[in-house]
């Protein structure tokens, strides 16, 4: 798995990233506060917006990599 988004076949898809987990003006025009935000950063989704070039943290302890945004 790469920890870097958009390089390789496998990568991170569920980045701890405000601006990745929020959907784009385009689709979501109006104003999304704080707490409404974190509806969309819990979601079990892939990010609605890529953040190509983000480097993710590696493994754990355990050599395990849970692609999780609450983890970081």
């Amino acid at each position: 798995m790469s920890y870097m988004v958009g390089y390789g076949p496998r990568y991170a898809q569920r980045i701890h990233h405000r601006g990745s987990s929020l959907p784009s003006v385009h689709v979501h025009p109006a104003h999304i506060g704080c707490k409404a935000g974190s509806h969309y950063f819990l979601s079990p989704n892939f990010y609605p917006n890529k953040l190509v070039g983000a480097v993710v943290g590696g493994p754990n302890v355990t050599d395990a990599f849970p692609d999780s945004r609450p983890y970081f």
